[in-house]
């Protein structure tokens, strides 16, 4: 860059930055480590580093690499899950000279291999669960640390290592044209100009940056290396936290996150149900696509960060080639530009004879300086291609530049604005890909005679890929009985199509197109496959299936005819998964369809049909030729829809296996001296968050074991900690008491396998079984793998090794709505649930399930198993801090009906509001003695005159300030229907449970008028000997503390002057507690 340092104010060349040439980034992040040992490096979850401790377990490794005879920029393979782990890796590779080669643990085992030959790996570093995914002659685990040498053994300067900025620091992977990945090989001085003391950004010792980016994505090293080479925090987020966009907007802030880059996609994810997400942070960078400018316009008129840029770069330029602060003028137009070079950096928009275009003119990116790669690895044809050098830019000097094949213009001003792709190269997700690698991949399946890959949008803006495929043996349109084959499509997500297992097994998940089969493909003049035209045809298709008009038909005879009820809802299928196009046999979840999804797709076709659809039948009927079947048929006979009994599928499902029998000899009791080791599931529940934190601090209680649904026993940990940061109650010292366990409950052995079931089924002394799958409007089928099958798996556990109890939790929703067929004023806490198996058919799916599994756990108990059954009322917040779940049924309806300014009038519904403090004392009180084994338990308000019913409820919440006019039901669910903020209301998921009839005209909330009171003789006496208190009645003070803690969390809104509510984004109305 010194050459050209009188022209670095020009619009084609970044700020120039003087870095010393002899210093790499080894050398650059011991001198932080110098100046701040105490600080900390890293952060993953419950674990961190300091920077001290990561200096020393770096220079261990080192010393390892050296005596194994590490050679100079050898690729060292890097096969681990997210974690500390991965810095320490990265940094001992370049304290001995070696270059950093991450491998992607979920990319299949071909691409692998591919890549370790390519390179002729000779050294990996991994884990022992890990190794047998890379054949290279020697894994270094990771687990065994032991045996590395001791800190002080290396010593690099006496090796003569090089620490120079021209060193290869990593090797990172990018599609190829050729159907073979390419290596690119970055160097220090590309890793330093985009780290240290740029001019793009602000990096110092105070920012802990977020880390999302899969290290074999070159986002990772702004996000590593941006931190520990200016003395900052790495924060490392596990992908379940940044994929639901609130657990993200969490994250960011209790980890105090000052920077971070997000890809597009990601990003529009989070803004579009969580606009405030990034209020926090000093500095955002976006991109890896084209961005939207009305995603953007949302964050800046809600709660922007400091600084919102736009990055835009190749791996080639290491990350960040340009870069453009966003502003509110920007964001009015179509697209925002992709700005101005960085340091050490110059761009030239150059035409096809290399020559700058002038201003306006679109011609190709082309990018050099410091940021350059060295090349492609073993590819010296494919790097003369796209590292070119051009004279004549710059006094005659020849620039080494990289051919971006993207498109640009430079625009008044200086900045430069990107027009899209100049071959068939794109950016899915913040991954570049090139079109011909799949289609290549398609073509060697075997399967298929053609195959072309085009990028599709929907209507929010977001990409993906779409495969057009003739197979082996379609009839060409010259074959006269082509006119007669229906036309041939299908999608990537049908389990039984072979050619979605072939690229299941060859392309990793962002590579991975939808399938469209054709019987040929559209051709140009030049005898070329017509992309554009086939691209066209598709979106024909698509808008085929759209009927010319929408809303309920106004009459009987407005309805459709039966023939029409297909074309229908393969629109609704588009619209609401956000499809072009929609195949008869698409199957709804297959899609990705969720529970919000559904409940919009039901409401839709209600509207349509001005029928109310059960939700029931979605999972019954999934696909568009089903249901119409099912609507056609229904609507012909009947005119409408009923509930369906299924009790005698419930019945068949409550016999509990024969082989879950009680173990031989007298239980110890669990707190007693020596043992303590508890199993507990739910942790990652809101109740199941005050219990762990009760359990950890509770006397005699030594060891907890967690079950939580995760990809590893890190990520286990973090979802326990986050989960319990999120409603205040983790303290650090709980991390000492908790082993985290990745399973999966509805798997056999938990997911475990056999030997770690065994042993931990020999240590536990006692368990906790919270973990429940609650879902408003799921039917029962879609509960019974948790629920049922999950509580099945831990009786086997819990008769597995050595004896200990069983404590269940269950739900006092487990009786339905007891007083809808016959008047029932108390309901016993040890009376045979058979009696309210025929009200349970107007109930809601989990509530089935959870009679079914009672039943199951009742058997265990008659066959002589130790089990207690607990049946929590409605769980609330913490009585003393108002921590609540905002997921939760109440949370919604306050919310909602403060949306719409209106509650419905449902009289005698009590509701046994308890909170959740006095559900997890109680629950340990009570299991802390084993003479209450046997038992159930109502955790509920003790006495009838604490029951606060619905009608109640609302009063208190307008003595707390909201003015909420009172409607009869029926039209108070036609005020939520009919907002025009539907789809943000925070009821809108519920929609089907609030509106479908289920008895007679009554909805399923109508139908628990005349609830009984519960009985809780068993719960008064063994708290009464064990010196437990009385629940607190939920009363205005109460109820406002609640209130506080969701506007403080930003759930709800300040009370305004003359307002009496707030708009909100919509939430998944589910929450898996395990």
């Amino acid at each position: 860059m010194n050459s050209i340092n009188a022209l670095h104010t020009d619009s084609n060349f970044g700020p120039v930055s003087d870095h010393v040439d002899h210093i790499g980034l080894d050398s650059i992040f011991r001198q932080q480590a110098d100046r701040r040992p105490a600080a900390i490096a890293a952060v993953y979850g419950a674990q961190e580093i300091s920077y001290l401790e990561l200096d020393r377990r770096a220079d261990r490794l080192a010393a390892y690499l050296s005596q194994h005879g590490i050679q100079l920029e050898e690729p060292i393979g890097i096969l681990l899950e997210p974690g500390l782990d991965q810095v320490v890796c990265q940094l001992g590779i370049l304290r001995a000279g070696g270059s950093c080669m991450p491998l992607d643990p979920g990319a299949p085992g071909e691409r692998l291999e591919f890549m370790v030959d390519d390179l002729d790996v000779r050294m990996a570093l991994t884990t022992a669960a890990l190794a047998p995914r890379v054949a290279v002659p020697e894994c270094v685990l990771i687990e065994d640390q032991d045996a590395w040498p001791p800190f002080g053994t290396w010593d690099g300067i006496a090796r003569g290592n090089p620490v120079g900025t021209g060193h290869r620091t990593h090797i990172l992977f990018t599609s190829g044209t050729t159907g073979r990945p390419k290596a690119v090989e970055i160097l220090a001085r590309g890793v330093i100009r985009l780290a240290v003391d740029p001019h793009y950004i602000s990096l110092g010792a105070d920012d802990r940056i977020a880390a999302i980016a899969n290290p074999t994505f070159d986002a990772s090293l702004f996000e590593i290396w941006g931190a520990l080479l200016n003395g900052g925090t790495v924060v490392m987020l596990p992908k379940q936290t940044f994929i639901d966009p609130h657990a993200f907007r969490h994250s960011l802030h209790v980890q105090r996150i000052t920077s971070m880059f997000i890809t597009a996609t990601l990003f529009n994810q989070t803004v579009h149900a969580c606009p405030d997400a990034f209020r926090g942070l000093r500095q955002l960078l976006v991109g890896g696509e084209a961005l939207n400018p009305r995603t953007l316009r949302a964050v800046l008129d809600t709660a922007p960060p400091r600084r919102l840029v736009n990055g835009y770069g190749p791996t080639e330029c290491t990350t960040f080639s340009l870069c453009h602060d966003i502003t509110r003028d920007d964001v009015e137009g179509d697209a925002v530009p992709i700005g101005k070079p960085i340091d050490n950096t110059y761009v030239f928009v150059l035409d096809n004879a290399l020559r700058p275009t002038p201003q306006g003119e679109i011609g190709e990116i082309h990018i050099g300086g410091d940021g350059l790669a060295r090349g492609y690895w073993n590819r010296p044809e494919l790097t003369a291609e796209r590292f070119i050098e051009v004279r004549g830019l710059v006094d005659g000097q020849a620039l080494r530049l990289y051919k971006t094949g993207d498109l640009g213009s430079w625009q008044a001003g200086g900045t430069l604005h990107f027009h899209g792709r100049n071959d068939n190269q794109v950016k899915i997700r913040g991954h570049r890909i090139e079109i011909e690698e799949i289609e290549l991949v398609l073509l060697a399946s075997g399967l298929v005679r053609d195959a072309v890959v085009t990028v599709q949008q929907t209507e929010l803006g977001d990409r993906y890929l779409m495969a057009f495929v003739v197979p082996q043996h379609a009839r060409t349109a010259q074959d006269p009985s082509a006119a007669q084959t229906p036309p041939m499509q299908t999608h990537a997500s049908h389990a039984n199509n072979q050619l979605v297992r072939y690229i299941e097994s060859r392309l990793p998940v962002y590579m991975r197109p939808r399938i469209t089969l054709v019987k040929m493909l559209p051709m140009n003049a030049n005898g070329k496959v017509d992309r554009r035209a086939l691209v066209e045809r598709h979106r024909k298709q698509a808008g085929a299936n759209e009927p010319a008009w929408r809303g309920p038909p106004e009459s009987q005879g407005d309805r459709l005819q039966p023939g029409d009820t297909l074309a229908v809802l393969r629109a609704i299928w588009c619209r609401t998964l956000d499809v072009e196009a929609a195949n008869a046999n698409d199957n709804f979840f297959s899609f990705g369809g969720d529970s919000l999804q559904a409940a919009s797709l039901v409401l839709q076709i209600s509207r349509q049909f001005n029928y109310p659809l059960p939700v029931r039948v979605l999972y019954d009927y999934p696909t568009p030729s089903s249901l119409a079947q099912y609507l056609d048929s229904r609507t012909e006979r009947i005119g409408s829809f009923t509930t369906v009994d299924e009790t005698t599928t419930w019945l068949a499902d409550t016999v509990l296996p024969d082989d879950i029998r009680p173990l031989p000899g007298p239980l110890v009791p669990w707190r007693s001296a020596g043992r303590g080791r508890v199993f507990m599931t739910g942790v990652t529940g809101f109740l199941g968050a005050f219990v762990l934190r009760d359990l950890c601090k509770l006397p005699g209680v030594s060891h907890i074991a967690c079950l939580v649904r995760a990809t590893s026993d890190g990520d286990a940990l973090v979802r326990i900690r986050d989960n319990m940061t999120l409603y205040g109650v983790w303290e650090e010292a709980f991390a000492d008491r908790l082993q985290p366990v990745a399973g999966d409950l509805a798997q056999a052995d938990l997911g475990l396998g056999s030997v770690r079931f065994d042993d931990l089924a020999n240590q536990i002394d006692v368990v906790f079984h919270l973990a429940a799958h609650v879902n408003y409007i799921q039917p029962y089928s879609a509960h019974k793998a948790a629920n049922i099958t999950g509580t099945t798996n831990i009786l086997r556990f819990t008769t597995s090794g050595q004896s200990k109890p069983l404590h269940y939790v269950s739900t006092i929703a487990v009786f339905g709505p007891a007083g809808l067929l016959e008047p029932t004023p108390i309901v016993y806490e040890d009376e045979d649930l058979g009696d309210y198996l025929t009200g349970l058919k107007f109930d809601l799916g989990y509530s089935q399930s959870k009679w079914v599994t009672e039943q199951r756990v009742k058997e265990a108990q008659r066959r002589g198993i130790p089990v207690a059954v607990y049946r929590p009322g409605f769980i609330m917040g913490d009585s003393k801090t108002g921590a609540g779940n905002p997921d939760d049924f109440v949370a919604r309806l306050i919310k909602g009906c403060i949306a719409i300014g209106s509650y419905p009038t449902l009289q005698r519904q009590g509701k046994e509001f308890i909170p959740v403090d006095f559900v997890s004392e109680s629950l340990l009180r009570i299991a802390s003695d084993d003479a209450n084994l046997g038992y159930v338990y109502h955790l509920v308000p003790q006495h009838a005159e604490r029951v606060v019913d619905l009608m109640g409820f609302f009063e208190i919440l307008k003595q707390c300030g909201h003015s909420l006019e009172a409607l009869p039901y029926q039209q108070w669910v036609r005020r939520l229907i009919d907002d025009r903020d539907l789809a943000k209301n925070a009821l809108m998921p519920l929609v089907p449970m609030l509106a479908e009839p289920v008895y007679g005209q009554l909805t399923r909330w109508e139908v628990y008028e005349g609830m009984p009171v519960y009985d809780t003789r068993n719960t008064g006496r063994a708290l009464a000997a064990s010196g437990g208190t009385m629940v607190a009645p939920l009363d205005r003070a109460l109820l406002q503390r609640y209130l506080d803690y969701w506007i403080r969390i930003g759930f709800l809104d300040p009370i305004a002057p003359g307002a009496g509510g707030t708009r909100s984004e919509v939430r998944q109305p589910e929450r898996e507690q395990y």
